[in-house]
């Protein structure tokens, strides 16, 4: 079954994801009169080597923990994975940090096949913007507001525009986030009623209203929702704390989905078969074992074919 599913990815995996908004309610919030789209994501070979900047916050850490070490076996020296975050950071605040230009405020770092670098001199949306010349930036919404359409605008597009100023070479892609476990006690989640199938469905919702504008959507959330479907899902719902994605094979298998998605069709690579195995010593950490890669490899392969919701 995989390997008819891998067959038919090789041949599609290289197109964006597309969708209408024509379910979008009449009364949605009106959009700005100048939006941004990003142009398609790049085929292979067209590239030799790829910068990536995402900007977000702890959920953007959590996708990108094990990214190194899927780098270092398949041997892309020439890719780099960085992030400009901040704890709760919404897609508000990052258009103000460069609005109001405040210098700090944010954590930067790089991913590579080297390893990670932290570069504390850069800790503002100005400084990460100019620190290279991006191929490709993500964007993504805080994860309690990410099922509120009405929280993505006038920012997003002010970001995507300003994006399109400074790197008019970039792709712009969007990170849809997962919702809390159905035990969860933050804070925002009584925006959702405390329901994990309502933040669910809002969060596909806010994404089908903007996705048409990305050269590409990362499915996170859709693939966790996947995976907690299954045997393996636990009394949290794969995360750490009701919301964090738990150390080992959750945040593996976004870090695996991310490569899969974004990195592999620039290299032409495949990402599965993939020996590392991401077992972290950390109490709240799920091993990741070959029952739970077959999962993972099987779960992304079926997202390439449905799509995003």
């Amino acid at each position: 079954m995989l390997a008819t599913i891998k067959s038919f990815v090789l041949l599609c995996a290289m197109l964006p994801f597309a969708a209408s908004c024509a379910d979008i309610p009449a009364d949605e919030p009106p959009m700005p009169q100048k939006v941004v789209y990003s142009a398609p994501y790049w085929t292979c070979g067209e590239k030799d080597s790829l910068n990536v900047l995402a900007i977000g916050n702890s959920f953007t850490e959590d996708a990108l923990a094990n990214m190194p070490y899927i780098l270092r076996e398949k041997g892309d020296s020439t890719i780099l994975v960085a992030a400009l975050t901040r704890g709760g950071g919404t897609l508000d605040q990052v258009w103000g940090n460069h609005e109001r230009m405040e210098k700090n405020g944010y954590t930067f770092s790089e991913r590579s096949a080297a390893g990670w670098k932290g570069y504390p001199e850069i800790s503002c949306l100005d400084a990460a913007l100019a620190h290279r010349k991006w191929d490709v930036v993500v964007l993504q919404q805080v994860s309690g507001l990410s099922g509120k359409k009405d929280t993505y605008e006038p920012y997003l597009s002010k970001l995507m525009a300003l994006i399109a100023e400074q790197h008019p070479q970039a792709r712009i892609l969007f990170h849809k986030t997962w919702s809390y476990s159905r035990t969860s006690d933050h804070w925002d989640y009584g925006k959702y009623h405390n329901s994990q199938e309502e933040m669910c469905d809002s969060i596909d919702r806010a994404v089908s209203a903007i996705k048409d504008r990305f050269a590409m959507v990362i499915p996170s959330g859709d693939l966790l929702h996947a995976l907690r479907k299954t045997r393996f899902n636990t009394d949290k719902d794969l995360t750490r704390d009701g919301y964090h994605l738990a150390p080992g094979f959750p945040q593996y298998a976004v870090s695996l989905l991310w490569y899969d998605m974004m990195i592999a069709p620039i290299t032409g690579k495949e990402t599965f078969p993939i020996n590392f195995r991401s077992t972290p010593n950390d109490l709240n950490s799920i091993p990741t074992t070959d029952e739970m890669m077959e999962e993972i490899e099987f779960q992304i392969h079926r997202l390439h074919l449905d799509g995003v919701k």
